[in-house]
């Protein structure tokens, strides 16, 4: 009898040992995420479980006038949704990550695996009749690939003939 009292309670430190260690490993990773490169953690799976953050800005790409659909489901496929991914409302970018952390314009374009920064857009690439231009609700801003992703935020990308 004392055996087995002996075993039972050896058993239940080990299993107990293993799961605390375990947890204090998972806690460390998370740790690790959120202290990552931001493109990195954009490109992770996550799961709709334990959010710190989601959120949703809007973005709109207009070239010579003319506003590009962004795709439903960047960044879904049947086996990872990605921490920055589209579903079906045009233009709208959902963030969701397990930790509060800052994201930027380049990640989203990393996970959508098209170009952009200050010099192109897409395949329009920036020459001496043309330009980019940012504005983030409306005001311009010069933060091009690393403009800030926030919630609500309305971003657009505009590709244009410059102003003669």
């Amino acid at each position: 009898m004392k055996k087995n009292l002996t075993f039972i309670i050896l058993s239940v430190l080990i299993i107990g040992s293993l799961f605390y260690l375990g947890k204090l490993n998972d806690e460390k990773e998370l740790v690790d995420l959120s202290e990552s490169d931001s493109t990195l953690a954009a490109n992770t799976c996550v799961v709709h479980q334990d959010l710190g953050m989601h959120i949703h800005p809007v973005i709109k790409i207009n070239i010579l006038g003319a506003y590009q659909d962004i795709p439903k489901n960047i960044g879904i496929d049947s086996t990872c949704m990605k921490a920055i991914h589209t579903h079906d409302e045009p233009g709208v970018i959902h963030i969701e990550y397990p930790v509060v952390k800052d994201f930027y314009l380049k990640d989203f374009f990393s996970v959508w695996g098209v170009d952009f920064n200050k010099d192109q857009i897409l395949d329009y690439k920036v020459d001496d009749n043309t330009e980019i231009i940012i504005t983030v609700n409306g005001v311009e801003v010069d933060t091009f690939e690393n403009t800030l992703l926030k919630d609500k935020d309305i971003i657009e990308i505009i590709f244009r003939n410059k102003e003669m």
